[in-house]
């Protein structure tokens, strides 16, 4: 299945260059609420909050927007995003990352865009804390099951109201299961430019 959607998300991607108008390149940034799955991960966070370490939280994605009709897209993404805890050289980071596609629609209302997707993905941690040493026998990785959710999204593109570079807004909803009956949720807040 992983290599499935890597096949078609390399057909997206390289074929962008080849078909005019019609394929373009889809792109954002932004930051994540993120609401895990799992609670002793909650419980590890708000200790490392009670201890100063700073948290960071940066998403994006990439890849290609399919032209169906002027109001339908097709879309096909990969997605990431970084959680970490920092406080000198002692870290904690969470990457969630996958494959996503679906549709988008524009109803007419301005810049109005809204979207859903079919998603999968997993989740890798990465344990630098103090008190983990790189002789324990679990070691600094761990990764999570891949799993297959959805994602919702409501967008709205200045280029209507803007000439030259203009920022589409978005926000976003995307729940993934992680297996052991825990499921990872990330409300997602980006920007996209665009001429």
């Amino acid at each position: 299945m992983k290599k499935f959607f890597a096949v078609i998300a390399f057909v997206l991607v390289t074929g962008m260059g080849f078909a005019g108008e019609y394929i373009n390149q889809l792109w954002s940034v932004g930051t994540s609420a993120l609401f895990y799955g799992d609670p002793a991960i909650d419980e590890l966070h708000e200790t490392l909050k009670t201890d100063s370490y700073v948290n960071l939280v940066i998403s994006g994605e990439y890849g290609a927007r399919i032209q169906l009709d002027r109001k339908i897209d097709f879309v096909g993404m990969g997605y990431l995003t970084l959680d970490s805890y920092v406080k000198g050289t002692s870290s904690i980071l969470h990457l969630d990352y996958g494959v996503s596609g679906g549709v988008r629609l524009t109803p007419g209302l301005g810049g109005l865009i809204l979207g859903c997707e079919y998603c999968t993905g997993q989740r890798a941690d990465c344990n630098f804390l103090d008190n983990k040493t790189v002789d324990e026998e679990d070691g600094h990785w761990s990764a999570t099951q891949w799993g297959n959710g959805y994602r919702f999204l409501f967008e709205y593109d200045f280029s209507a109201l803007i000439t030259g570079i203009a920022p589409t807004l978005g926000i976003s909803f995307r729940s993934v299961p992680r297996g052991n009956n825990f499921t990872d949720r990330n409300l997602s807040f980006y920007i996209r430019l665009k001429k």
